[in-house]
Order: C-alpha cells, then structure tokens, then sequence
C-alpha cells in the first residue's frame, strides 16, 4: 500500500475542515461520522459528494397477528441492547387490536431496565387500566415522535392499521431502520412494500441493520440518501462503474441511430454495494433493474438470530 494512502489531518480546527471540504478538484467522497451537528455542517458545507445519515428515528411495529412473546423479545434488544446507536429503536408503534395484552407487560419490562417512556393517550388509558403507573411514564407530544434519544426513553403510540404504522413512520422517521412483527408473512411483506426506509425488517431486531452483520466487512458508513449508496456500507459501497470498450474504428452514425448499431463496450465492470445474490432475493428473480427501491435492505427472520433473506 502506498505509504499517502491513509494521511490523518493534524487538527481540530473546524476552520480546517471547511477548507477540506472545498477539495473538491482533490477529494472524491466525504463520509462524516459523528453527532447530527457534524453531519449536517458538513453536507451544508461540502462541494465533495456527501454519503451520510442525519439520525437514526427506527421504529418497531406489533403488528396483529403476532408472536407478543417474540415481539417482547425483538423490541428489548431494539430499544435496549446498545441505547445510542443510530440503529436503536426510538419509537414502538402497536396496532390497536395488539396493545390491550402487549403495552402493560411490556412497559413494566421496559420500566424495570430503567426505560422513560414517552407515551400517545390511548397507550396512557391502556397502562391505567391495567395499574401500570410510574414517573417515568410521560406524555408524548407532537414533537416527542420526531426525537432520536440516544437514552434509555421510548415513544409509544397506539395505531389502527398496519397502513397507519407505514404513514406514521414515513412522517416522523428518519428512513433509516424499521421492523415489524408479524405472524403474518403477506403482511410483513406489505409492510417491507410501503416503507421506504434503507433497512426494513420483518421479525428482526432494528440493531441488526449493520455493515459487519450484513457480511459487508468493516462499516464506513450509513446512508439515508436514495443515490448511491443507501443503508449500512463497507469498501465496496464507494466502488463505481467503468465501462471498457474495444473495437476496431467504431463510430456513431447519426442517420442510422439505433441501440444494436452503437459502439457498445465488450467488457464492463460493475461493482455493487452488495451481493447480488442479495439483490436477487429480494426481488425474487435474476436480471433486475437497479435503482434507489430496490436497494432496500429487506430482512425476514424469526427474531432469535436465525434469519433468511
């Protein structure tokens, strides 16, 4: 490796890194990691192409049907597994036909390990009904849903659908991670169909949208954006395409314009930011069409580590 591969600029100045970022003759790519306020100074700064996530709001939605045990299980290690982590859960949603069995038992386990919640009305009546009542317990406001904590608090709301818990999360999240339990596979897919967020799974933990998990290596970063990257990224998510032509004098002719008459190339390398075997899967075929949708990453899983794509 050349020994100016790696260089680490020797300051703090903050004045330093608006500079850098003017590079733009210099430097391909910019990845910033670190707080919201970092990340937004430096897309609003840079003349580089950014690849960045602003926060991470991840939901988790109970669905009905669904495995109250196993969604007990999934909304803990969301929520509680590492608490200030862009991929922690920040809000639960629970459909209405769900939250009379599930809301009490889970919030006296959520209140147990210490966690605030911040909860919608209709969840409020629900815990007082059942004697559920503690100083952690407080009352959500509008702004209370948009809130990446990065603490031991959870916002709680009771929702009607499953197409509610989708506009729900497509106002207030930050399209970054999603879960939903479910019994129901249709609905786990209509849910993964609606939401258009980088990582939405289906009876996994919101923590497993991560580069290393996904067998992509190292994690350099996570994108929210729709084009180029999007989701969790290892080395190969800053690769780009080269097309390679060879032939013997070929040119464009105008008069005679057509797709099977073009100089086209006889090799072309086009490197992805994952598998594509992945890809596949998610669409059910071979030979799909590239674009910012279907490079969701779409898990399906049993909630206890064993998952499928």
């Amino acid at each position: 490796m050349p020994p100016a591969a790696v260089t680490v600029v020797e300051t703090t100045d903050r004045a330093a890194l608006g500079a850098l970022l003017k590079l733009d003759s210099l430097i391909d790519l910019v990845i910033p990691r670190g707080g919201e306020g970092l990340i937004r100074m430096v897309a609003e700064n840079s003349r580089i192409p950014t690849i960045k996530h602003f926060k991470g709001v991840c939901h988790v939605y109970v669905d009905d049907p669904a495995d109250l045990n196993l969604a007990q299980v999934i909304l803990m290690n969301s929520k509680l597994q590492r608490v200030a982590t862009c991929n922690t859960a920040e809000t639960l949603l629970v459909h209405a036909r769900a939250a009379q069995q599930f809301l009490p038992t889970v919030a006296k386990a959520l209140i147990e390990k210490n966690c605030d919640l911040r909860v919608c009305p209709r969840t409020r009546a629900i815990l007082n009904e059942n004697g559920v009542s503690s100083p952690q317990i407080k009352d959500a406001d509008e702004q209370t849903f948009y809130t990446e904590y990065l603490d031991r608090i959870l916002s709680v709301r009771i929702v009607d659908s499953l197409e509610e818990a989708a506009d729900h999360i497509e106002k207030y999240g930050s399209r970054h991670t999603e879960s939903i339990v479910t019994s129901d596979p249709e609905r786990g897919r209509r849910f993964q169909n609606l939401v258009d967020s980088a990582c939405v799974f289906v009876n996994a933990s919101t923590r497993l949208c991560d580069g290393f998990e996904f067998g992509l290596g190292a994690e350099i970063g996570i994108s929210t954006d729709k084009l180029h990257a999007r989701g969790p990224m290892g080395a190969g998510g800053t690769d780009h395409v080269q097309m390679a032509g060879r032939r013997d004098g070929a040119v464009a002719d105008l008069k005679n314009f057509s797709r099977k008459g073009l100089a086209r190339p006889v090799a072309a390398t086009k490197k992805l930011m994952f598998p594509l075997s992945v890809l596949r899967a998610l669409r059910g075929k071979k030979g799909i069409p590239f674009s910012p949708r279907r490079t969701q990453r779409a898990l399906r899983g049993d909630g206890k580590g064993c998952w499928n794509f």
